[in-house]
């Protein structure tokens, strides 16, 4: 995945999807609240030119409370990263 302007079938692999410092996913939707994620293996379908790679940590994030979360937002020329918590 990746090619072509798509990221059609780009997946994180299980060494890829957690460790010790967190857990990590990729969607083709974006990310939002203060939730902790799951490792997700699954393939990013169709024809998609941006992908959203998410990762919540061990660390408490901002809110005092929940795992910190953070998201990249990659597309074919850019990457941008945001902070939810």
């Amino acid at each position: 995945g990746g090619g072509a302007q798509s990221f059609n079938g780009f997946y994180l692999s299980a060494k890829d999807t957690g460790n010790a410092n967190g857990s990590y996913l990729v969607a083709t939707s974006q990310p939002s609240g203060t939730s902790p994620v799951s490792g997700s293996m699954s393939n990013v379908s169709g024809s998609s030119g941006t992908i959203y790679i998410t990762g919540s940590g061990v660390e408490t994030g901002d809110d005092g409370s929940n795992p910190v979360k953070a998201y990249t937002r990659v597309t074919a020329d850019s990457i941008s990263t945001v902070i939810l918590n």
